[in-house]
């Protein structure tokens, strides 16, 4: 998982990436990389190319700030945001659908307001995360834990020693063999292939001619010969 984290005082940060390590560690034993930036441009910089981010801690003081915090919202839907703000801004400008924030810390900051805002704000994180598993699934790597949606999910495949994961016009990869994958994955998922599972309820047309299944955002999955009895009992 990454946290990430603006703020152009140092104190401040020094104190809250604390404070993020101490929940973190209470919370979970997965590794978390903690990314901090003194700078908004830098740390657009970063988001351009960072695959996920977990928890974020943004200062939204300045349209820039504000501006970083709805393109963190865009690209990871999922991430947990806590906003760092005083009353030079409105709240009407950070306190809306296209930030959702789940945290805020006024200004002048104190350690006490920081550990109360984190306490909760990390709690709340987990709690949903964990509670989200049963829906979602889970990737493990070494940059952390992923969950996806399985409604957001188009097919796995294996290629190269490793599976990936097509959804939604994002791709995940993950360590792990197509045999066991095809028996945990919930029954909605449907082996049609020795290197593919497809999502039954992405496919848009089956051609057994063709040896191959149309899904409904134009891609198209291979389908063996031993796999077509099924494919053809499930849809027809």
């Amino acid at each position: 998982m990454v946290f990430f984290l603006t703020d152009p005082y140092a104190n401040e940060r020094s104190y809250m990436e604390k404070c993020a390590h101490d929940q973190i560690a209470f919370h979970s034993d997965e590794r978390c990389d903690y990314k901090c930036f003194e700078k908004n441009c830098e740390a657009e910089m970063f988001i351009k190319t960072c695959p996920d981010v977990s928890i974020a801690a943004v200062d939204v003081t300045d349209n820039s700030g504000l501006e970083l915090a709805k393109s963190i919202r865009k690209k990871f839907r999922s991430a947990f945001l806590i906003l760092i703000a005083d009353s030079s801004i409105s709240p009407q400008k950070y306190l809306t659908p296209s930030v959702m924030a789940g945290g805020l810390i006024l200004r002048p900051l104190s350690k006490a307001s920081v550990d109360e805002v984190f306490s909760e704000s990390f709690t709340s994180y987990f709690n949903a995360f964990y509670e989200d598993e049963q829906n979602d699934f889970l990737i493990k790597s070494r940059e952390g834990r992923i969950l996806v949606s399985y409604d957001r999910i188009n097919y796995f495949e294996s290629a190269n020693k490793r599976i990936f994961l097509n959804a939604d016009g994002e791709s995940y990869f993950f360590y792990d063999t197509i045999d066991n994958l095809a028996q945990t994955l919930p029954e909605g998922f449907i082996r049609c292939h020795r290197s593919f599972i497809v999502n039954s309820q992405k496919v848009k047309k089956v051609c057994l001619s063709e040896n191959i299944l149309y899904l409904q955002n134009n891609d198209i999955v291979p389908m063996s010969r031993g796999y077509k009895a099924n494919l053809k009992e499930r849809f027809g």
